[in-house]
């Protein structure tokens, strides 16, 4: 493995070609995260790939199982979640060669309403919404695949408008085939499933319950 600070050693965990090696077809180097390397270093190897024609595929072992529950992505994690468009590849113990890709789904929290009075006695309402956590995420799964099943992408480089450290550079990665398995609004996909009554009044406002089935009423009382 190279140190974070040698740009020229490129000598990855694994490197090769998946399936036998024909001319114009870039290699493919296979990097296994077992390391909290910062974002800093992430991007500068995975320019210096793409710079040399390699394909890189980024790797997160585990050392159990992820799980359903909310977690906390570290640093890298997130840097790799955005760096693949919207998931990480994660290796399970027991998953016998399959890659896991996992997207991370925002974690919410419900706020309960409450009323108070301030010093000049007037009524505060606050509450009564879900709070969106900043750190923590809910782990979203699609099928299990090999590695031979990933195809190359070139993706273009991006500007975080916030944070410069966290810009994602020009990348020659091994991808999944398949479309995203998110929703573009996961908001709106949470409220239908934990909260019927707010997701009809901002989704559906002209929405009526039908008499003989009333769903509405049925989703708003349980």
């Amino acid at each position: 493995m190279s140190s974070a600070g040698d740009d020229n050693d490129l000598r990855a965990d694994i490197a090769g070609y998946f399936g036998p090696r024909i001319k114009g077809v870039a290699p493919v180097a296979v990097e296994v995260q077992c390391s909290p390397y910062s974002p800093a270093y992430l991007r500068k190897k995975t320019a210096a790939y793409a710079e040399r024609g390699v394909n890189v595929l980024w790797i997160v072992p585990l050392t159990a199982e992820l799980g359903d529950e909310p977690f906390r992505p570290r640093r890298y994690e997130l840097f790799l979640h955005t760096m693949y468009l919207g998931y990480v590849f994660y290796y399970e113990p027991g998953s016998q060669g399959l890659l896991t890709p996992v997207h991370y789904s925002p974690a919410y929290r419900y706020i309960d309403p409450k009323t108070f009075f301030d010093t000049e006695a007037n009524e505060i309402s606050t509450g009564d919404y879900w709070f969106k956590y900043k750190t923590l995420k809910n782990p979203r799964y699609t099928d299990q695949l090999p590695i031979t099943d990933l195809v190359a992408k070139t993706l273009n480089a991006w500007v975080n408008p916030n944070n410069n450290k966290l810009n994602i550079p020009q990348r020659k990665i091994m991808g999944v085939t398949q479309a995203k398995w998110w929703p573009d609004d996961e908001y709106q996909e949470w409220l239908k499933n934990n909260d019927w009554f707010r997701y009809v009044k901002i989704y559906l406002p002209d929405y009526e319950p039908d008499d003989e089935n009333d769903e509405f009423e049925d989703n708003v009382s349980g």
